[in-house]
């Protein structure tokens, strides 16, 4: 789903996609941001307001896709800039997954 070129591997341009997606089909009353009712468990309350850069209480777009990047990023110990099945199996990848489904 997340795999778009279909190579095996998520890099982050397929995985911000994904999470566009998400985020889109989760701002359901179409203010611009995501709370955490509307994010449905994909955030802890003490991770929403670690990415919460303006402190209004939500995720904008530019916010959410930002806390993609570092799930990513941490979930990229060969720094390698793609995932693999078995980088997504440790809490780091599915840590970034809860944001792509």
């Amino acid at each position: 789903m997340v795999d778009t070129d279909h190579d095996g591997t998520i890099d982050l341009a397929e995985a911000q996609a994904a999470a566009g997606k998400v985020f889109d089909a989760a701002e359901t009353d179409k203010d611009g941001t995501v709370d955490a009712k509307e994010l449905k468990g994909r955030l802890s309350k003490k991770d929403l307001k670690a990415a919460d850069t303006d402190s209004d209480g939500t995720l904008d777009r530019k916010e959410y896709l930002a806390l993609v990047e570092q799930r990513f990023k941490a979930a990229d110990p060969d720094n390698d800039g793609t995932l693999d099945a078995r980088e997504l199996k440790f809490p780091a990848g599915r840590s970034l997954l809860q944001l792509l489904k």
